[in-house]
């Protein structure tokens, strides 16, 4: 099954059974993510990313090299307040 499809089936199944105050606050963050005008500087599907290197919880370093040398990869960066 091709990854976009089996996407498209987890967040149908999310949807359904969301709650609806749950649904419309994500639904506001993702408009105000548009509006932002940050998805204009964001890579898109396919594009490379630049090479880095981040600490993960423990302060261990991992490069974007260690996990691209293990084949394709998806970033993902959550926003959130923690």
């Amino acid at each position: 099954m091709k990854l976009n499809r089996r996407l498209e089936e987890i967040k149908t199944r999310f949807i359904s059974g969301a709650d609806p105050m749950v649904l419309d606050v994500m639904q506001q963050a993702s408009r105000e993510l548009a509006d932002s005008g940050l998805l204009d500087s964001a890579l898109g599907l396919e594009r490379r990313a630049p090479q880095f290197t981040l600490n993960d919880e423990r302060g261990v370093d991992f490069a974007l090299t260690d996990f691209l040398s293990r084949g394709p990869l998806i970033l993902h960066f959550f926003r959130g307040f923690w």
